[in-house]
């Protein structure tokens, strides 16, 4: 059997968390934040690339001991706080 995706096929994902809206916005717009949010416990963030800008990219490298993970993703809206719409991939590696 195979797969398809459709790349106009889309998930919704909202998450809320307990902490002032002002940290979850900086962790999505400093890289170091960024560094923070995707690299909890036992995965190691090695690089956060931001370009928050409207069409801007960010690329985030973690280490497992499963192997190496790319997240890419793609900022759709770059609104003033608290408030930034986000693409999310990943590369399959």
């Amino acid at each position: 059997m195979s797969e398809r995706r459709n790349a106009d096929t889309s998930i919704t994902i909202i998450r809320k968390f307990n902490v002032p809206v002002e940290k979850v916005y900086a962790a999505w717009t400093d890289p170091q934040q960024l560094m923070q949010w995707f690299g909890p416990g036992e995965v190691t963030c090695k690089q956060a690339e931001i370009d928050f800008q409207v069409g801007g990219q960010y690329r985030v490298h973690m280490v497992t001991e499963n192997g190496e993970h790319i997240v890419l993703g793609e900022y759709k809206g770059n609104h003033p706080e608290p408030k930034a719409s986000i693409h999310l991939g990943l590369d399959a590696r």
